[in-house]
């Protein structure tokens, strides 16, 4: 039941953001059965093709569903500070996220992701290079305390040797796997035990609910 109830409300919040998607959901769903009923009809078993068209066109219709939504989450945080840690706290496969284990007066922020591929520190702000800095002496504290594991950086950002928000959570899931799933949980207590002061982070439209935002009125 509660898996029934987050769809209706990710569906509910998304088509009040985007009525189109009633529409493309619906077209895609008539589309994908009609191919299964009319493969049905040419072999003369409609009632297994039907069957399995009616599942098939379910399961466009929740892609088509959460892609709008994914479309929806990101247009609302995407000029608001604390976006990236927004996106990387949704992040499945086993990561763990500490936001705003580092920052300076701009506001701009670094995030500390611990996953498969080792240590990830994010940073987010208005200046790429400013940013940067920030993450270099950041990874300098982290690679101390994390000894052979890499501490990776990743600028999120629109200009060069950065990463738009946009594809941030499918290039960390991208990246190449160092470490074991067995061994993310230790190393993330043992980084996030270092300590380090947090700003106060920004209430992002994702809250802490994860939910789809309404749009400003």
């Amino acid at each position: 039941m509660e898996r029934i109830k987050n769809l209706w409300t990710m569906f509910t919040l998304t088509r009040q953001n985007n009525p189109k998607v009633v529409w493309w959901m619906a077209l895609a769903a008539l589309g994908t059965l009609a191919v299964f009923i009319i493969t049905g009809i040419l072999t003369t078993h409609i009632w297994p093709w039907a069957i399995t068209g009616v599942l098939m066109a379910g399961l466009v219709a929740m892609i088509i569903l959460g892609r709008s939504a994914t479309k929806v989450q990101m247009d609302a945080i995407r000029d608001q500070k604390g976006a990236a840690a927004a996106i990387l706290q949704t992040m499945r496969g086993g990561w763990q996220v500490a936001p705003g284990v580092a920052f300076n007066r701009r506001q701009d922020m670094v995030h500390l992701c611990v996953g498969r591929p080792g240590v990830v520190l994010v940073g987010e702000g208005d200046s790429a290079s400013r940013v940067r800095q920030l993450l270099n002496q950041e990874q300098r504290h982290y690679q101390r305390s994390a000894g052979s594991v890499p501490v990776q950086t990743v600028v999120v950002g629109t200009g060069p040797n950065t990463v738009k928000l946009d594809d941030l959570s499918l290039h960390l899931t991208k990246m190449d796997r160092t470490i074991k799933t067995g061994e993310i949980g230790p190393l993330f207590r043992k980084l996030t035990a270092l300590g380090s002061s947090k700003p106060p982070m920004p209430k992002g439209p994702l809250g802490g609910s994860g939910r789809v935002p309404r749009k400003m009125r």
